[in-house]
């Protein structure tokens, strides 16, 4: 068997600890020369959105609202991810899965992987959605942290900005996710092609 085929098996059969889980989770959204023009375009939309939200509106209020939205939304994409990755792998066949295996850069290997850490990342979103909402539920509108409204205020801003920036962030890894998986669909079209290919022929 090619050196290269066992290789991409042996990555498929690695078994991660949770430490090690984690690690590369937070890998996927680590700022790197690539991920700049995702962090750039992450931040502007934090810095409107909490400037909108903090300087001009109800910020318990708009905040419910605002972490309600990102919730139903992290479930709904959760939903679409298991869904779609779950319809290509009933669609997998010997010979795609051969050609994964055989791929210089194992695409079988980096699709499970941006599959797991995704849902984790958004998995981690919800459980902080969901401490979020309680909060906000407990917390008087007229909340002020500080007696300082200007203290409070930017440090309600820095909060909301952390918060939509890692919103943005991880909505920005499903354009990586779908990305990956369009790779997988072509290899499966590419081979399924050529298995109807193979039959029309012998019908020949």
């Amino acid at each position: 068997m090619d050196e290269k085929i066992i290789m991409n098996i042996q990555e498929l059969a690695e078994s991660n600890n949770l430490q090690g889980l984690v690690k590369d989770t937070i890998s996927e959204i680590k700022l790197t020369r690539k991920s700049i023009k995702q962090y750039v375009l992450s931040c502007i939309i934090a810095i409107v959105l909490s400037l909108l939200i903090v300087y001009k509106t109800n910020i318990i209020d708009m905040m419910s609202f605002a972490v309600d939205l990102a919730n139903n939304t992290a479930v709904a994409f959760i939903a679409i991810i298991f869904g779609t990755y779950a319809v290509f792998q009933a669609l997998m066949t010997d010979s795609v899965t051969w050609a994964l295996l055989k791929s210089d850069v194992n695409l079988l290997n980096i699709s499970n992987k941006s599959f797991l850490h995704l849902v984790l990342l958004y998995i981690f979103d919800i459980a902080v959605n969901i401490l979020l909402l309680i909060l906000l539920k407990i917390i008087p509108v007229d909340f002020c942290l500080f007696s300082s409204v200007e203290l409070s205020s930017i440090i309600a801003f820095l909060l909301c900005v952390i918060y939509f920036g890692y919103n943005a962030l991880i909505f920005y890894e499903m354009k990586n996710f779908a990305v990956n998986l369009y790779r997988m669909f072509s290899v499966y079209n590419i081979y399924h092609s050529m298995e109807i290919l193979e039959r029309k022929g012998d019908d020949d």
